[in-house]
């Protein structure tokens, strides 16, 4: 029986900063899945945090604990210095992985700066193109997810549909945007079965009344 480690880090982790300024981390050994985890407590105690076949990307300040360990290959942190509190602060003197931020910080020892310029330029995309559809950090790591060739994005403990009214309308669609964008180019996007967070309960028209009803009750 494996043995329950609170608060020290995995040893399946293994982001490792190659070029902190030009956004390049690598993670050994490689992995074609990417867990994306967030804080919904519905799906969140699903996502493979023991699994040595996944990487597992962290949101904020948050510490996934598997058996063993603290797990994150990878941490994100997009928003400014300026509005962290201070067990945000304890978190990022102390990561459990790289943290991607919108540049390098000397108070953040294993700060990485966001490559959003090799994402615009992988993508076409930019100010007032379509796909410029960064609402949330989610749509960030979907889109560096793609352009590390990753074969598989899940989603575990990210429920908008859920959430604050910002999350339930505009970071949802961002997030549906990027999904849908890369399935398009043949990447498998997994969910929980039971979540609705890239699929609509019912279909319109031909569900009539039951899906008016269902969107009433949503809004």
């Amino acid at each position: 029986m494996s043995t329950i480690v609170l608060g020290g880090r995995s040893p399946l982790n293994g982001g490792r900063i190659v070029n902190a300024r030009a956004g390049e981390v690598i993670c050994e050994p490689k992995r074609d899945k990417v867990a994306i985890i967030g804080a919904a407590s519905l799906t969140r105690y699903l996502a493979p945090l023991d699994a040595p076949t996944w990487e597992v990307w962290a949101l904020n300040s948050m510490r996934h604990i598997g058996r063993t360990g603290v797990r994150a290959d990878r941490c994100f942190e997009m928003h400014p210095l300026s509005i962290q509190s201070a067990s945000d602060w304890d978190f990022l003197r102390d990561p459990p992985a790289p943290v991607y931020m919108f540049d390098v910080y000397p108070e953040v020892p294993l700060s990485v700066r966001f490559p959003m310029e090799r994402i615009e330029a992988a993508f076409d995309v930019g100010p007032g193109r379509p796909g410029d559809f960064f609402a949330c950090t989610m749509a960030y790591q979907v889109a560096l997810a793609l352009l590390e060739g990753f074969k598989t994005i899940a989603f575990f403990g990210i429920e908008l549909d859920r959430g604050f009214a910002r999350e339930r309308t505009i970071e949802r669609t961002s997030l549906a945007w990027w999904c849908g964008f890369a399935q398009g180019r043949g990447v498998e996007v997994r969910q929980p079965f039971w979540s609705t967070l890239l699929n609509h309960p019912m279909r319109y028209g031909y569900d009539f009344p039951g899906e008016m009803n269902w969107v009433n009750r949503w809004l």
